[in-house]
């Protein structure tokens, strides 16, 4: 079945965008992250420089991202912004030149719901950034994890959080998933979490779920806003890391 808008996909546009008709998902029940503490995390901005998506950086030239983040935009219509915590001009701001969606992304059903942006900089020499180890493993139900954003803390709150924040989320099985979305194509290429009144909200989408060790296991991908009673759904980084790595530069 496809996404339809009875979920609020988590990647359509960002509050700055509202004339693109969509709505962005900030981290529920979540910490302030320390200065440094996600080298990795990549702000995605429009031409106008307003957060729309997340991001991590997983090679010098290279941050990954949801394809559905990037559907509709040109390159030169996207920045990257890394090495910073707050929303507030900050950080290194860094311009896209290549935007490449997985080559089987449905749309519809967000199948292959994975991008990689291409920079003009390298994003790594900014101040306090730094790129991200992929995961090739296969995370287990109960293990724990973490997801960063700058999205809102409700579904209800009007503007993005100024400063980055995090939350530990626990994996459930895909089995688990499939039967709380029945219906809705979720498979072996996704990653679920238990809904526990925390989660991902409006801009945190494509953003970076990370295990206990840094290594990046998935991407915000969709569900039901925010941290509700359904799981939310990532994108499985072990399954598109040899994909990643023959692309990224």
């Amino acid at each position: 079945m496809q996404i339809t808008t009875l979920i609020i996909v988590y990647v359509l546009t960002a509050l700055v965008q509202a004339d693109r008709g969509g709505l962005q998902h900030r981290i529920v029940q979540g910490k302030m992250a320390e200065i440094g503490q996600f080298p990795y995390q990549a702000s995605l901005r429009n031409s106008s420089l307003g957060h729309f998506c997340g991001g991590a950086i997983v090679k010098g030239y290279s941050v990954i991202t949801t394809a559905k983040c990037v559907q509709g935009y040109s390159p030169e219509s996207i920045f990257v912004v890394v090495g910073t915590n707050e929303l507030a001009p900050s950080g290194r701001t860094v311009a896209v030149v290549a935007i490449l969606r997985h080559e089987a992304y449905d749309s519809g059903t967000l199948k292959n719901n994975i991008a990689l942006l291409r920079t003009k900089e390298d994003v790594t020499q900014a101040y306090k950034a730094g790129k991200i180890d992929l995961n090739y493993g296969s995370p287990f139900a109960g293990q724990k994890c973490t997801l960063s954003g700058w999205g809102k803390e409700s579904a209800s709150a009007l503007a993005y959080s100024n400063y980055l924040r995090y939350v530990e989320l626990t994996l459930i099985s895909v089995s688990e998933c499939q039967t709380a979305w029945t219906g809705y194509d979720v498979d072996a290429n996704n990653l679920c979490t238990k809904p526990e009144g925390k989660g991902g909200c409006h801009g945190d989408n494509g953003g970076p779920l990370v295990n206990n060790n840094n290594v990046l296991y998935g991407l915000l991908s969709w569900g039901y806003p925010c941290a509700t009673n359904k799981p939310d759904v990532y994108v499985s980084i072990a399954r598109y890391a040899n994909w990643i790595n023959e692309r990224a530069m």
